[in-house]
């Protein structure tokens, strides 16, 4: 017995480059990127053709089917496009509205993904349990008052201030006009 299943043409089938097959494969693209890669595979290869004009939400409606879910993304597959484009795996000539073709596997410029995970907030991880909070008002040295107070508790000094006047300064108090 057999597990390899043989291929029957009742659905019709994509046939792809093994180069192009194994690029893909091995490049280090997002999953939405890979996605986008496909269907527009599938666009050009899948109906014999060299280049395909096609919009970002037709793209969107291969992947998510759903005509709502597929309107909210197509901004994001958009971005897909661009970063492909950027990557240099397709290629279009001009502007959004232009076809869209794969470049040649040795042409690609894949970049390369950290593992690293970025952080949207203003947490610096520290060895211990408690996580040191990071913020540009962290940064600022100017002392406040509370500051200035805990400072001084610690020193065991007195701060010396210059005694306040009682009363109103001269520039508050009237002109006397002088009789002559």
């Amino acid at each position: 017995m057999s597990n390899v299943i043989p291929l029957r043409n009742t659905g019709g089938f994509t046939r792809m480059d093994n180069d192009l097959y194994e690029a893909l494969i091995g490049a280090d693209l997002s999953g939405r990127e890979l996605r986008v890669a496909l269907a527009i595979h599938r666009l050009t290869s899948g109906y014999n053709k060299e280049a395909v004009k096609v919009a970002a939400l037709y793209i969107a409606k291969m992947m998510y089917g759903d005509d709502e879910k597929a309107a909210s993304e197509r901004a994001n597959v958009s971005r897909a496009i661009n970063s492909l484009i950027r990557q240099r795996v397709i290629f279009r000539d001009g502007g959004s509205r232009d076809p869209i073709t794969f470049l040649p596997v040795n042409e690609w410029k894949i970049d390369h993904k950290s593992t690293v995970l970025k952080s949207t907030q203003c947490v610096e991880k520290t060895p211990s349990t408690v996580s040191k909070i990071t913020h540009i008002k962290d940064i600022n040295t100017n002392l406040t008052a509370n500051a200035v107070v805990a400072a001084v508790a610690s020193t065991g000094e007195e701060l010396e201030s210059e005694p306040e006047e009682q009363g109103a300064s001269k520039s508050d108090q009237p002109a006397v006009a002088k009789a002559d």
